[in-house]
């Protein structure tokens, strides 16, 4: 009777960790787990500026925190952005962006060149589509 109670016992574990694995195997990845390319270019009073930090905020609540995709401008005010990697992309959805701009001043980063309205989420936005490439509208920033 122990011998037959222990096999149950057995049995049912092994059950519950097959069930456990097939339910994993079958779960749909999150939607921002999956990235497509982006690139965009920023200017200011109709110049391209190079070393601008864009930062991508989610407006999907239920991103983690952790899924904040960035990018940087090349000499030409173009940029590429990256959630995972550099330049990877960003999950497909619509973000608030922000962007600030601290040229080097010497050795050191100097202060926000932009006005401070562009740091914050709400006054620029974009949107990542689901297929392919996403080439942004410029964001073309004004004093």
């Amino acid at each position: 009777m122990k011998n037959m109670l222990n096999l149950r016992s057995r049995h049912a574990a092994v059950s519950a960790v097959l069930l456990a694995l097939a339910l994993a195997g079958c779960s749909k990845p999150s939607a921002w787990e999956k990235v497509q390319p982006v690139a965009g270019s920023v200017t200011f009073k109709g110049l391209p500026i190079d070393g601008a930090n864009l930062v991508f905020h989610p407006k999907d609540k239920s991103f983690p925190d952790s899924v904040r995709p960035t990018a940087t401008t090349g000499a030409g005010g173009g940029f590429q952005v990256g959630t995972k990697s550099s330049n990877d992309g960003a999950p497909p959805g619509d973000y608030d962006v922000t962007i600030t701009w601290n040229p080097l001043a010497g050795d050191s980063r100097g202060p926000n060149r932009l006005p401070e309205r562009y740091s914050q989420p709400g006054q620029l936005t974009a949107h990542v589509e689901a297929e392919g490439e996403t080439v942004l509208p410029a964001f073309d920033l004004n004093p």
